[in-house]
């Protein structure tokens, strides 16, 4: 499942590069955050943060 954040983008072509994204790199954002804070209760919410804060910065 998405984050909520990529479902509230109104251009349908930047929500769909949003999923995309998400989907593709997902894992990799996984494993890194997990590599920095070794926990996983926080390992989402670092990847739902990265993915607001990079949305807002365009």
């Amino acid at each position: 499942m998405y984050p909520v954040i990529i479902m509230f983008i109104e251009d349908d072509s930047d929500r769909e590069f949003m999923e995309w994204l998400y989907g593709e790199y997902y894992l990799l954002m996984r494993k890194k955050a997990y590599e920095i804070v070794m926990d996983d209760n926080v390992v989402d919410d670092i990847i739902n943060d990265t993915l607001y804060f990079g949305s807002i910065g365009k």
